[in-house]
């Protein structure tokens, strides 16, 4: 389950999941792989943003980290196009799955003025 969603939703070549599995990580991956689920529906039913989303009216933030995959920067800027009064921002991060506090709290303070 883990190999496919690495290749077919997250868009990793086969050489690289083929790596990723004869890593100490894997098991890691393979514990967590519930969580796929999750991150398909994310990824891939909130990009087209239900009619209760689409209704909200009020101001919307939609952080991005840069860089990231490719989905995911597809569903991101899918559900702030689709939101009435979102913004779509992308950010820096220094390591796959990293965030910079500062940047991000920045980018909130620059949305709310």
């Amino acid at each position: 389950m883990v190999a496919t969603f690495q290749i077919e939703w997250v868009g990793l070549p086969q050489e690289v999941v083929n790596d990723a599995q004869r890593s100490p990580m894997w098991a890691q991956f393979e514990a967590m792989a519930q969580s796929a689920v999750y991150d398909a529906v994310i990824t891939t039913d909130l990009q087209r943003p239900t009619a209760e989303m689409a209704a909200v009216s009020t101001p919307t933030l939609v952080l991005q980290g840069d860089p990231t995959w490719p989905i995911l920067a597809t569903a991101a800027a899918g559900i702030a196009r689709r939101l009435p009064n979102a913004i779509h921002r992308i950010l820096p991060v220094e390591a796959v799955h990293g965030i910079d506090p500062g940047g991000t709290a920045a980018a909130i303070r620059d949305f709310e003025q």
